[in-house]
């Protein structure tokens, strides 16, 4: 991403081929706006409708009827057509091959008329025929088709005559943060970013209140900060609690009651950007347990992780509750919230000339994980504005 020009990443169609599923991110001025995620990619979608793959006219017309409630969203929510199209994945140099396009170190471009000529041909002619006029092997050429389907109709997104290809896989970052860490945290924080907009979106798709949800992430990250060398966890960790706080309410959309397992059943089906599946079920996991409640070993939600990750969801979720404390009335009722750790006690100041009663007896009512978990006590400071 960071090598891609700055004009060119002013607004974009980002795409991933997986095997699995197919994400898709929408970026406007430099800045991601949206995510959407296909849970089905080249190979599911070849395993759902493989007995079409005799007819090519009848197989392309199925799986683009199959998709159509996916894309009749996504065109509700992109009203602009988007300058550039970025596609990454397995299957990258495979299409660069079959539609000649020119290599550099980073992308392969790809001109938007090859592809479409490409595309056409696989259509009408059926997977044998492509492979041996690709020299493909056949079983390769029918996963790679759906993609195809799946590109082909995202183009109508783009204007550009290009489409650029990434030769960056994630095996490659990978690599790279491990040979040049320096280098490579330049590279993360911008991912990190990602993330952070991608749980931002999804949360005002569930129509949460950003600014309820800033408010206590950043209590939340104020205290984790305070909190090093008590908690022992650094930046990727920090990453998981602001995404716990960003997400926790969803739930809420389906039902008020009970949301706190809604929201835990709902993320453990989302795509974030840059959280892996084992990642999600923390954040999961740590959104159960946001409302005050107690984890406990009689809960399979919480047995089912390993001792390890339990501890996390306990520390992170002992430090959530207690922002949510604070964050109680879901107004904007203090002029800073400041915290410091004094005397084997942590202090949270509440700089307002509001009442704060509210706020005090929510926070006694959930900092019982917090003592349990941490071995300390907590109190609220009220502080008059100046």
């Amino acid at each position: 991403m960071s090598v891609l020009p700055a004009e060119k990443r002013n607004s974009a169609l980002f795409v991933q081929l997986g095997s699995g599923n197919i994400n898709i991110y929408v970026m406007e001025n430099s800045k991601m706006v949206d995510t959407y995620s296909l849970k089905i990619g080249g190979l599911r979608i070849n395993e759902l409708f493989e007995e079409s793959l005799d007819s090519p006219k009848d197989y392309v017309q199925v799986i683009r009827e199959y998709l159509t409630p996916f894309f009749e969203t996504l065109s509700d929510a992109i009203p602009e057509k988007l300058s550039q199209f970025i596609v990454s994945g397995n299957e990258i140099q495979t299409i660069a091959s079959m539609c000649n396009a020119t290599n550099s170190l980073d992308f392969s471009i790809m001109e938007r008329t090859a592809f479409t000529k490409m595309y056409k041909k696989a259509k009408e002619k059926g997977t044998e025929a492509i492979s041996m006029e690709y020299d493909i092997p056949q079983e390769e050429v029918e996963v790679l088709l759906p993609s195809l389907i799946v590109l082909n109709r995202l183009l109508k997104y783009t204007v550009n005559d290009s489409i650029l290809l990434s030769n960056v896989l994630l095996s490659d970052a990978v690599m790279f943060e491990m040979l040049f860490p320096k280098e490579a945290s330049f590279v993360v924080k911008a991912y990190e970013e990602f993330t952070l907009q991608s749980a931002t979106s999804i949360a005002e798709r569930f129509g949460r209140d950003t600014g309820h949800i800033s408010r206590v992430s950043s209590v939340a990250l104020e205290i984790y900060d305070k909190m090093k060398k008590l908690h022992g966890y650094k930046l990727r960790e920090r990453t998981l609690l602001q995404v716990s706080a960003i997400l926790q309410d969803i739930g809420k959309y389906v039902n008020v009651r009970n949301h706190a397992l809604l929201s835990y059943n709902t993320i453990t089906n989302l795509d974030i950007v840059g959280i892996n599946d084992h990642e999600r079920l923390i954040i999961a996991t740590v959104c159960y347990y946001h409302n005050g409640n107690i984890p406990s070993m009689d809960s399979p939600i919480y047995n089912q992780l390993s001792q390890e990750d339990r501890v996390m969801v306990s520390k992170l979720a002992a430090i959530l509750q207690i922002s949510n404390a604070i964050n109680t009335s879901h107004s904007p009722k203090f002029e800073q919230v400041s915290v410091n750790m004094k005397n084997g006690k942590l202090n949270i100041y509440l700089t307002t000339l509001k009442n704060i009663n509210l706020e005090k007896w929510a926070f006694i009512a959930k900092t019982k994980l917090f003592r349990e978990v941490y071995g300390l006590n907590a109190t609220i400071i009220k502080r008059g504005v100046l």
